[in-house]
C-alpha cells in the first residue's frame, strides 16, 4: 500500500527551520558591522548584551562586553555596531552614557530611570578619519554637532559664579551656554568659552559687550529698592548676559576666533559701551565719604559719567588739605550722535562754569550713604 502523502510532507518543517535558521543567521551577518572599543572612567549604566548604542532614539549597535582596563582605572566596553553606522564611526565621534543626570545647572536623561541607559554617539563634523577606538565623555557635551551657532571666548579676572552649563542670556532668552573655562595661571585672566545658538549668533557683534548675570542684584536708590535676577537658573549657577550698547549694532558680526572681556555686571558693560569720554577734575573742600570710583555723575538726575577716582591732597597756596575727585563724562550720555559739539569741551565746560556751573556731592542712597 502507498503510505499517505502528509507523512513526506513532515520532513519539509525542519527543511523550512533550517532554511529559516540560515536565512536569519546570513542576515545577521550581513547586518554586522565593525566592533568599537570605548573606554570610560567607570562602568555606571554599562551591561554586556543590554547596553545600547543609540543615535536620534535608533539603535545602532549593542555592547558585548564590559571589562576593567589593564590597570583597572578605566572601563573598557566591547560594542558590536550594525553596517549602517558604520559611517559614523570617524575621527570627530563623540560617545557618552546617557543616564539620569541632576546638577545645579540641568537636569537630563530621566527617561533612563524606565528604560535604562544606552550609550549616545555624536557623529561629529564630516571629514574625519576612520576610528574604532574611542575614549567616551564623563559628561554629555555641550553642544552636538548638528546644532547651528557660534562658540565665543570670554575673558574675566574672576569666575564669580559661574559654573559649566551656565545659560546665556539676550534681552531675558536664554540663547546660548557656558561650554567649558580653562584654569588660569598666576596673574592671567580666566578664559571661557560660550556657544551661541543661531539666530542669535548673528547678533554677537565686534562692539557687542558681555556681563556676568550672576545671582540677585540690589541698588537702593532715592527712587526706592531695586532688586533684578535673571533667572532662578543665573541665581543659583551663574549665568552671562550680552547687548548691544550705543552704536554697536553697526559694527561688523563678531567671528568664532573673536574674544571680549566679560565686565563684573550691567553697569560695567553699558559704561564701557560708551568709547568717548571727557575727562575732569573737581575739588572739594567737604566731605567726600561714600564717594569712590564707579559713583555716579549726574546732571539734573540722569547719568552722564563715572567717577573714576578719589585723593586727598594739600592744597599748595593754602596749604589746606583738599579732595580730588577725577571723573569722566560720555557726551553719548547727553547729546545725541548727531548734536554732540564740535567745539572743545573743555572750553565749552570753562563757560558753564563761569555762567555758574558748579559741581557738588550729594547723598544718592539714604541707606548706604553712597554719594553721586
Amino acid at each position: 500500500m502507498k503510505p499517505p502523502n502528509r507523512f513526506a510532507l513532515i520532513w519539509l518543517l525542519p527543511l523550512a527551520a533550517a532554511a529559516l535558521a540560515i536565512y536569519l543567521g546570513y542576515e545577521t551577518l550581513a547586518s554586522r558591522g565593525p566592533m568599537v572599543t570605548i573606554t570610560f572612567a567607570n562602568g555606571q549604566g554599562l551591561s554586556a548584551g543590554q547596553t545600547k548604542v543609540e543615535h536620534n532614539a535608533v539603535s545602532i549597535g549593542t555592547v558585548q562586553r564590559v571589562a576593567l582596563s589593564s590597570d583597572f582605572k578605566q572601563v573598557v566596553a566591547r560594542i558590536q555596531m550594525d553596517k549602517s553606522a558604520a559611517a559614523l564611526l570617524t575621527s570627530h565621534a563623540r560617545f557618552w552614557v546617557v543616564r539620569p543626570r541632576f546638577s545645579l545647572t540641568d537636569v537630563s536623561g530621566l527617561q533612563t530611570l524606565v528604560s535604562g541607559s544606552y550609550i549616545a554617539v555624536d557623529p561629529g563634523l564630516p571629514g574625519g578619519k576612520p576610528q574604532y577606538d574611542f575614549r567616551g565623555l564623563d559628561q554629555p557635551p555641550g553642544v552636538r554637532s548638528d546644532q547651528p551657532g557660534q562658540t565665543f571666548t570670554l575673558r574675566a579676572p574672576t569666575l564669580g559664579w559661574l559654573e559649566t552649563g551656565a545659560p546665556v542670556f539676550y534681552h531675558s532668552i536664554t540663547v546660548g551656554r557656558l561650554l567649558d573655562f580653562q584654569e588660569p595661571g598666576m596673574g592671567q585672566p580666566i578664559v571661557m568659552h560660550v556657544f551661541i545658538k543661531a539666530p542669535y549668533d548673528t547678533y554677537v557683534r565686534k562692539e557687542t559687550h558681555f556681563w556676568n548675570s550672576s545671582g540677585l542684584s540690589a541698588n537702593i536708590g532715592p527712587s526706592g529698592v531695586h532688586i533684578a535676577v535673571e533667572s532662578m537658573q543665573a541665581l543659583v549657577a551663574g549665568g552671562i548676559e550680552f547687548a548691544n550698547f550705543s552704536d554697536a549694532e553697526k559694527s561688523p558680526p563678531a567671528t568664532p576666533d573673536t574674544t571680549f572681556p566679560l565686565f563684573n555686571n550691567y553697569d560695567d558693560a553699558q559704561n564701557a559701551g560708551f568709547r568717548d569720554n571727557i575727562h575732569y577734575v573737581a575739588y572739594f573742600n567737604q566731605s567726600v565719604s561714600g564717594l569712590a570710583p564707579g559713583s555716579a555723575v549726574q546732571l539734573y538726575g540722569i547719568r552722564i559719567g563715572t567717577v573714576t577716582g578719589t585723593q586727598l591732597e594739600l592744597d599748595s597756596r593754602s596749604g589746606q588739605p583738599r579732595v580730588r575727585v577725577t571723573f569722566d563724562v560720555q557726551p553719548a550720555r547727553v547729546f545725541a550722535p548727531s548734536d554732540v559739539p564740535t567745539a572743545d569741551p573743555f572750553e565749552e565746560t570753562r563757560k558753564m562754569v563761569e555762567l555758574g556751573m558748579r559741581a557738588r556731592v550729594d547723598n544718592g542712597n539714604l541707606i548706604t550713604g553712597q554719594e553721586v
